[in-house]
């Protein structure tokens, strides 16, 4: 407001500038008498209410461009600048006056011709109904939030305002700019201030999900018949408005910074119309458009942590569209559930196993939180959403499906299967796709661990780590196990934008089932490698071999895969690591004498403790969590000498260096 109390009103049409109060109060009067114009004209056709496309609707519109420029002109303001209209506008939303006098204009009245400007010119108006609408909530929760101090905002004449209710209206004119505007940069500022205000004032979602539900219901509809009952609407453009519906729905999903918006407001009306776009087979990039937004979905941390959005993208709904393009059938015959093979679409195939590797950490997060694999359901068989939910409600009808935890997991590995038989012919992008998927199977329970390591096609397309790949993939594949260890080992930024190695000590306690399942994973790394790759005696020597290797994604994946073992295996995989070379063996030496294994404990400590062998400081760090964790997990087992050397190590750092005093020698 204090922005528009201190811009200078534009020239008038004598292009004469406006310096005094005298000539700025003459443009006010002629601004307000405009206004009152404008509202006894809506107040006689009607109400100014917008039409289904967000656009101008002509002659059948409320308000009409003649009746806006017939005003001007009667009022001698002829061109008016928006600006100017809306630097009297925005005050009078916050004045106390309740009715609209021949002093103001009252802020119902206000806010009604901001509406209907913004519906009849989106070009001219939309953007300062943007700013309308952000100082509007802003205000809106200020009051809210200052009932004990009585906070107020003033305004000329040091009135506060009596408009309480949010302005569904302006929402929704803001709703069907940001979908059918033609013009880009309008469609995206009405969006972008939809999320950001519907993010931080959950008092708006009612108003948006509904408006957002009737035009996107609407679109469909057209698509259904090929067109709208408008001949200007198309199927074509009806699928564009469609999509721009889906992605404002998804991003005011993910647009969630305090936890208070629409993922903590699942409404299941929207998601519906999300699993119709997905199943619409008649137009596959649709289909492709729809499934990027999944994938967004299932990345964004505000749906992962809303259990109503789990349950939706883990509803048979979902699943059974999601396993259709990875070549999975899920049918019920006689009653029981089970899944069939078929072919992986080849056009949606790729995009649905990024979907389905997002899919697998949802199932992670949902098992982490209310499912524990001996929990069962009435029929003696586990379910995925707990005793407490032993039922999913289908997204298009509100009848209760069961689902089992069993054919969600046999659906799971069989679509790995899939892709993983044709590994050798998938992309680099697939390639990664198909092991952040199988890692976070993997992760989700034992059974989805025992089902990976039992199934060889699976199993060998994950671990089996090939000469010819980039570095860079062979360090995506070797962090992809090591998520299987200890899912809080990730690569993250430092505080000098470096990647470094981080792990997380405060992790729940592992059962010793799934420490020897674990085991064999861990074994299984050595002996599922080709013979050329073979060139180590466990599993440990071959790490450490590649971890010699002078790139550095390598090494700090070696690193982080090591540490991750050690983490999840504690004693023992301190144990198994300390009693390892950090290079071959030189032959000669079997591992059965005790003095030998002494021997090379020694050696293995020495190199945790080198410092200054590290190419960069991202290395320094993972190297130094591998020493740090192998120390937490030995601690009190090891000589009191060795013991020493560690803490002083842990003490000083991954990037310590004793100071060197040099001689300059002068002639």
């Amino acid at each position: 407001i204090r922005h528009y109390q201190r811009r200078p009103p534009a020239p008038m049409t004598n292009n004469t500038a406006i310096d005094d109060d005298a000539a700025r109060n003459t443009l006010n009067g002629q601004i307000q008498a405009f206004c009152v114009s404008l509202i006894g004209h809506l107040d006689t056709s009607g109400g100014g209410d917008m039409n289904q496309t967000g656009g101008s609707a002509g002659g059948t519109a409320a308000l009409r461009a003649a009746d806006v420029h017939k005003f001007q002109q009667q009022h001698g303001i002829s061109p008016l600048d928006p600006m100017d209209l809306f630097a009297y506008l925005i005050p009078e939303l916050f004045s106390v006056t309740g009715t609209t006098t021949s002093a103001h204009i009252s802020p119902a009245s206000s806010l009604r011709i901001i509406t209907a400007l913004a519906t009849l010119d989106a070009k001219a108006y939309v953007q300062p109904a943007i700013r309308t609408l952000q100082t509007l909530t802003s205000f809106h929760t200020t009051k809210q939030r200052s009932s004990t101090t009585q906070l107020e905002v003033v305004v000329p004449g040091g009135s506060a305002s009596e408009l309480s209710q949010p302005p569904t209206d302006l929402i929704a004119v803001l709703v069907n700019q940001a979908c059918c505007s033609e013009q880009v940069q309008v469609s995206d500022a009405a969006k972008q201030s939809l999320l950001n205000c519907v993010a931080l004032f959950p008092e708006l979602n009612a108003a948006f999900l509904s408006t957002l539900a009737s035009l996107w219901k609407l679109q469909l509809d057209a698509m259904a018949q090929g067109g709208g009952k408008s001949t200007t609407t198309t199927k074509q453009q009806a699928s564009i408005i469609a999509v721009r519906a889906a992605t404002l729905w998804t991003e005011s999903m993910c647009a969630d910074p305090c936890g208070r918006g629409l993922a903590s407001a699942f409404d299941a009306t929207c998601s519906s119309f999300f699993i119709r776009m997905l199943q619409d087979a008649s137009d596959p990039l649709l289909q492709m458009s729809i499934l990027d937004l999944f994938e967004k979905l299932t990345g964004s941390d505000q749906v992962m942590t809303s259990k109503a959005c789990q349950r939706w993208l883990l509803s048979e709904s979902v699943l059974r569209s999601i396993f259709v393009f990875c070549g999975v059938t899920m049918a019920t015959e006689n009653g029981e559930q089970k899944t069939e093979s078929s072919m992986i679409d080849p056009l949606l195939g790729g995009a649905a196993l990024c979907v389905l590797s997002g899919l697998c950490q949802v199932l992670l997060l949902r098992s982490q939180s209310t499912m524990d694999v001996d929990e069962v359901d009435g029929d003696g068989e586990a379910n995925i959403h707990g005793n407490n939910d032993v039922s999913m409600t289908d997204a298009d009808s509100s009848v209760a499906v069961p689902i089992s935890l069993a054919v969600v997991l046999a659906a799971f590995s069989a679509a790995l299967h899939q892709f993983a038989q044709e590994d050798s012919s998938l992309s680099e992008a697939e390639q990664l796709s198909l092991w952040d998927a199988i890692s976070s199977f993997a992760a989700t329970g034992m059974d989805a661990l025992r089902m990976v390591l039992e199934h060889r096609t699976i199993r060998h397309s994950w671990i089996c780590i090939s000469a010819s790949k980039q570095p860079k993939l062979k360090a995506a594949q070797l962090l992809s196990m090591a998520r299987v260890f200890d899912p809080s080992v990730i690569v993250a930024d430092d505080s000098n934008g470096r990647n470094s190695a981080k792990s997380n000590d405060s992790l729940p306690t592992i059962s010793a089932d799934r420490t020897k399942l674990l085991q064999q994973l861990y074994a299984m790394t050595l002996t599922e490698q080709t013979s050329a790759s073979r060139s180590a005696t466990s599993t440990t020597e071959l790490l450490l071999l590649w971890a010699a290797s002078p790139i550095a994604e390598i090494r700090i994946a070696c690193y982080a895969l090591l540490t991750a073992y050690v983490t999840a295996c504690g004693l023992t995989g301190a144990q198994v690591v300390l009693g390892s070379k950090p290079a071959p063996p030189s032959g000669g030496d079997d591992g059965r004498d005790d003095t030998a294994n002494a021997q090379k404990s020694l050696e293995m400590m020495d190199w945790l403790l080198l410092r200054g062998r590290e190419p960069t400081p991202a290395c320094r760090i993972a190297k130094y969590e591998l020493t740090k964790t192998i120390f937490e997990k030995s601690k009190g087992l090891l000589a009191e000498r060795v013991q020493r050397k560690l803490e002083k190590f842990i003490a000083r750092g991954p990037h310590y260096a004793e100071a060197q005093a040099w001689d300059v020698a002068a002639e």
